[in-house]
């Protein structure tokens, strides 16, 4: 479900849906506090596939997420021979128990993400609360073993009644397990959407 946000043609005396929750919630709207990409099912999560505490120590602390309008920058790509397997975002205030539904996957290596395919289905969407960035709530992402590999990944957490968030939040990591597929992903590529970070945007998990 969206929650449509007042614009410059809502009437003044009209709340929008986003108001209205807003209000409900005592005005604590959902930030997202961190993003990052983590390889799943290695050995340092002890080669466990599921979703779990353990997850934390498989976070690559040297990749950040890439923003729309950023260039991209192998600190936004990872290497792991698996792909991108598994993902985590941190989120303020967060409303309820996310599921695949409250985000949009997308999966390509063109300058035109628009064009993106849907990306594979994620096998699993889990939240630990309070395990993120200052006590955030943690979300955390999980894909079949190389089912995203030598290609992006566009992750759009939507803003649902779920997330609480009052705007979509757009990132991107990368992929690159092959020569030919670094050299393609190491080009200055740029999203073309403009975005202007929140508060903690540019921190890790």
């Amino acid at each position: 479900m969206y929650l449509q946000d007042r614009t410059e043609n809502t009437p003044k005396d009209v709340f929008t849906p986003m108001e209205v929750y807003r209000q409900a919630i005592g005005g604590k709207i959902a930030q997202v506090a961190g993003r990052c990409v983590f390889y799943n099912n290695s050995r340092f999560d002890g080669n466990n596939p599921a979703a779990n505490a353990g997850d934390n120590l498989a976070v690559a602390m040297d990749k950040t997420a890439l923003l729309p309008g950023q260039k991209a920058t192998f600190a936004n790509y990872t290497s792991y021979s698996r792909g991108v397997n598994g993902v985590m975002v941190d989120v303020v205030y967060l409303q309820g128990t996310p599921t695949a539904a409250d985000f949009a996957f997308k999966v390509g290596n063109s300058n035109n993400p628009a064009g993106w395919a849907v990306a594979p289905a994620p096998t699993s969407v889990t939240v630990r609360k309070g395990a993120g960035i200052g006590g955030s709530d943690r979300v955390t992402i999980i894909w079949p073993d190389n089912a995203i590999a030598k290609q992006w990944l566009q992750v759009t957490v939507l803003p649902t009644a779920n997330t609480g968030l009052a705007a979509a939040d757009v990132f991107y990591f990368g992929n690159a397990v092959a020569i030919q597929a670094t050299q393609q992903l190491t080009r200055r590529w740029i999203p073309p959407t403009s975005f202007t970070p929140g508060w903690t945007s540019t921190r890790r998990c």
